[in-house]
């Protein structure tokens, strides 16, 4: 068999990327800065190295493959300091929506640091593709950022739809679903 190659893109600085599920896209983002820990947005491109006219502009911390690749999941900047939010794209129509702000745990943002080595092996994403799980503070009137850290974090599940809802189910420093 022969090796085919393309060049894609040429991405100074920092680079992470992540096949979807079925193999037919390819998500990139890239940060000027070496060492980044914000990447400036992320662009797609077809299995055959093509462009796609999809993109998201946004600051990003970390994303993720719905396990049915129908969906990324992708982490951003928040209302106020120290706030992050979970946004989802669809990949079909392009449509994004937010689905909540929050403060992560340690844990959790030293795993949105190296996002691209855990997000097949460690997923935020249901099986069914359906919620969203991670640890943290949710944002909540009245109560700051600074005020926030200083509680116990809790673990958070939140229906990755277009109608926000999240839950918190119990404390803890870090969740992942189990692939099945």
């Amino acid at each position: 068999a022969s090796l085919h190659m393309r060049l894609m893109e040429e991405t100074p600085g920092e680079t992470a990327f992540l096949w979807s599920p079925d193999g037919k896209l390819l998500a990139v983002a890239h940060s000027d800065i070496p060492g980044g820990l914000v990447y400036q947005g992320i662009t797609f491109f077809s299995d055959s190295g093509l462009p796609q006219a999809m993109k998201v502009d946004d600051p990003i911390v970390a994303f993720f493959w719905s396990p049915d690749g129908s969906r990324l999941a992708y982490v951003t900047d928040g209302d106020g300091e120290g706030f992050l939010r979970w946004m989802v794209l669809n990949v079909s129509d392009g449509e994004r929506w937010p689905i909540v702000d929050f403060i992560p745990s340690g844990a959790q943002a030293t795993m949105f640091r190296f996002f691209d080595q855990f997000a097949f092996s460690h997923s935020p994403w249901s099986p069914d593709s359906r919620a969203l799980v991670f640890a943290g503070a949710l944002i909540t009137e009245g109560v700051s950022a600074s005020t926030r850290r200083h509680q116990p974090p809790r673990i958070i599940v939140a229906d990755a739809g277009p109608v926000p809802a999240a839950d918190i189910i119990a404390d803890g420093f870090l969740a992942f679903w189990s692939p099945r």
